[in-house]
């Protein structure tokens, strides 16, 4: 099923992996790149897990998407063709647009403001800027870029975008052990970044995203430890039990452990929700995406 010249939409059974109502859907560049994407049903709507590039230069450990390494940047339009895709192939209501899928989004910047302004368009998508997160694993060079921009209000600026942090560790030491790219921009840079970033309203909160692996990150001091570090940031935390990939021994913690963490982050007065995994057995939830990419590179 052809959207443009250069994405076609994969039908299934090879592209479109369902696990309950989560959906994993594929999308065919002209190149032969193939971007994966992921409609979530929530509550009242359908929110669509979308890539910004093929592959990932950021190398975070627990993510299958890494090992694909980069291969290259999406264009505004094949990140827009996703929502398309959902939209018009399999007839979801998508109302909700996630820049959590494959790749880092701020080192795509471009084309990623290119796509929302595209998905804001009354004549398309009609998706507001507050029903858009960009998800970052705190590419700091681009949170700065992305806060010029968010100075100014839609149509022209990005004040109404929602951002979230992937951190993971409560310390530089143990978050370059999950994360290589940390000693790039490192946590104390990454804060300075958040501070200084302007929000549209005084009740506007960064999602600061924490993935729990078991005896890894999950102990209560390590909760502590990142209570401590979010001190004058104003955010919620999401934690996110590791979801299994290819060739990686890690797993969830315990609901007991992933519980009592969450109680010692609210108990320090921080804000704290689990999101607990969707999609897992289609390969489709935090951290999975990348397995169709990784084996069409190894053909």
């Amino acid at each position: 099923m052809r959207l443009k010249d250069d994405v076609i939409f994969i039908p299934s059974p090879h592209g479109m992996i369902r696990d309950g109502a989560t959906c994993k859907f594929l999308l065919a560049m002209r190149d032969g790149c193939v971007v994966e994407s992921v409609v979530i049903p929530m509550k009242r709507y359908k929110s669509l897990c979308v890539s910004s590039q093929v592959g990932c230069a950021m190398g975070c450990r627990f993510c299958q998407t890494a090992r694909m390494g980069f291969v290259r940047d999406l264009t505004a339009e094949e990140i827009v063709s996703q929502v398309s895709s959902a939209r018009i192939h399999l007839k979801e209501n998508v109302r909700n647009v996630v820049f959590m899928g494959m790749g880092e989004p701020l080192a795509n910047l471009d084309n990623v403001l290119d796509a929302v302004r595209m998905l804001n368009d009354g004549r398309g998508a009609n998706i507001p800027q507050t029903n858009i997160m960009i998800s970052t694993m705190g590419h700091v060079p681009g949170l700065m870029r992305l806060a010029g921009f968010a100075k100014d209000i839609p149509p022209k600026g990005f004040s109404n975008l929602r951002i979230a942090v992937s951190i993971n560790a409560p310390n530089d030491e143990l978050r370059t052990r999950l994360m290589p790219r940390n000693t790039m921009w490192p946590m104390a840079e990454i804060k300075r970044a958040l501070l200084a970033y302007p929000r549209s309203r005084k009740d506007t909160k960064f999602i600061i995203e924490y993935v729990l692996i078991a005896g890894v990150n999950d102990r209560p001091e390590h909760a502590r430890e990142l209570c401590g570090y979010l001190s004058g940031i104003p955010a919620e935390v999401n934690l996110i039990p590791f979801n299994p990939i290819t060739d990686v021994s890690w797993t969830a913690p315990t609901v007991g452990a992933a519980e009592e963490f969450w109680r010692t982050v609210r108990e320090a007065g921080m804000p704290c929700r689990t999101r607990w995994p969707k999609g897992v057995r289609a390969m489709a939830a935090c951290g999975q995406l990348g397995v169709c990419g990784l084996v069409d590179r190894k053909k």
